[in-house]
């Protein structure tokens, strides 16, 4: 979030440059066209140094200030090469000399944004505003100053799941254990699972290098298995620390409550530490370590989760990027058959077709061992987890930041417990981040 407000207000000291000095390329500089300030920037819009130096001496020269312009055309020239340790102060010298010279403040806008004052760039702009008389000029200049701002105003959304199941339960497939018959509520069963939940995001602090915000999301969910609605509710804490340009470190403190039917199911306080490292513009890299404590009112299932996690995103091509995670956790319960360790492989690749269809190929594989021996052996209950995902979406289909993927997940489990092993094949939605 620090990033895209960095680049947020990159982007709009840029415009500001850029409708204060730029003109459009069908007015094409000619020698023959009469010396004004509108040629002026016509020629420093388009890079024309040289042809802007001779404008701006003859502007000069016509001129009480008989240097201003020249100092203005120098200025733009540095800070375009971005050389704003000679043009910053050049464009200032400007606006000490004529105060309502207003596109020498974009100059100075701009280099103040690199070097990550935006709050100072935008207290320039509204001392500027604070000068010119009510109308379009005073409130394109207040329009800049609130660009650099971040927007501290409290986020809404509203998130919604469908999934319909083969196995909505992850029931066994086996229909006898040990010569016993397994009974029907421990085995497949069909169904749907759906949720609705809201989130509120409010950001608490935002600087250069630190963006802080407190969320809510509560809402419910139901599946037409056990016909029981949970209506759950997280509050989470988000702290996000700019190391550089291209690490950052983040913390998130939560605190999860879930109902059921009316009466406690659980309560899960949480803690969790990332690190995120653009290694080049094609390579990202990061590392995330959780721990939780649930209380739940089954005993056996109170207790601790570890969970560590290493992942890699490449851009193999312009159209083609693939990402690689794997994965530790630890389920540390009151309860031995509910305490296991497992490890995970998963990727994903996506690929972008011409006509702005995004198609998605997964594969994520696991192997979890109990605390527990599996039922009527003397061995520790063990199960081998594969799934295979295949997804589709579009370009220019977005809600919000996200895109919505359609998405088929085939799941099949391996178990020396029958009552574990089990298959499903699962329709639903996903959120992805833009392509």
């Amino acid at each position: 979030m620090l990033a895209t407000l960095k680049k947020q207000a990159l982007l709009a000291a840029t415009i500001a440059l850029i409708a204060g000095l730029i003109m459009p390329a069908s007015n094409a500089v000619a020698s023959e066209q009469p010396v004004s300030i509108e040629t002026l920037f016509i020629a420093l819009g388009q890079g024309d140094w040289q042809y802007a130096e001779q404008i701006a001496a003859s502007l000069d020269a016509a001129a009480e200030d008989k240097s201003l312009f020249s100092t203005f055309a120098r200025s733009t020239q540095l800070v375009a090469n971005n050389d704003c340790a000679s043009g910053g102060p050049l464009a200032e010298n400007v606006v000490e000399r004529s105060p309502l010279f207003l596109p020498a403040y974009d100059l100075i806008a701009k280099c103040l944004v690199e070097a990550g004052e935006n709050e100072q760039a935008a207290m320039m702009y509204d001392k500027v505003a604070s000068a010119l008389n009510k109308g379009g000029e005073r409130d394109a200049i207040l329009a800049r100053a609130q660009s650099l701002r971040p927007d501290m105003a409290p986020k809404f959304s509203v998130d919604f799941n469908l999934q319909p199941s083969t196995n909505v339960n992850r029931g066994t497939d086996n229909e006898t254990i040990g010569g016993w018959a397994i009974s029907d509520q421990a085995r497949t069963k069909a169904g749907v699972t759906l949720g609705a939940f809201g989130t509120i995001d409010k950001p608490v602090y935002v600087s250069k290098r630190l963006i802080s915000s407190v969320s809510l999301r509560a809402g419910v969910s139901y599946d037409t298995v056990s016909s029981q609605f949970l209506p759950t509710a997280r509050l989470s804490s988000h702290t996000r620390f700019l190391l550089s340009p291209q690490t950052s470190l983040g913390a998130v403190f939560s605190y999860e409550h879930i109902m059921r039917g009316g009466s406690f199911e659980s309560a899960s306080p949480s803690v969790a530490l990332d690190i995120a490292h653009q290694v080049s513009p094609t390579l990202s890299l990061g590392a995330r370590a959780e721990i939780a404590y649930t209380h739940h009112k089954n005993d056996g299932q109170t207790g601790f989760t570890a969970k560590l996690n290493a992942n890699a995103g490449m851009i193999i091509s312009a159209n083609d990027r693939v990402n690689v995670a794997a994965s530790y956790v630890l389920e540390a319960r009151e309860g031995a058959n509910n305490s296991f360790h497992q490890i995970g492989l998963a990727t994903e690749w996506e690929h972008a077709f011409e006509n702005g269809m995004i198609g998605s190929l997964g594969a994520e594989a696991s192997y979890r061992l109990y605390k527990s021996n599996a039922p009527l052996t003397a061995d520790k209950q063990h199960n081998i987890q594969a799934k295979a995902t295949i997804g589709v979406s579009h370009r220019d289909f977005m809600i919000g930041k996200f895109r919505p993927e359609l998405a088929y997940t085939f799941t099949k489990q391996w178990s020396n417990d029958a009552f574990s092993d089990f298959s499903a094949h699962d329709v639903s939605v996903r959120a992805k981040a833009g392509f």
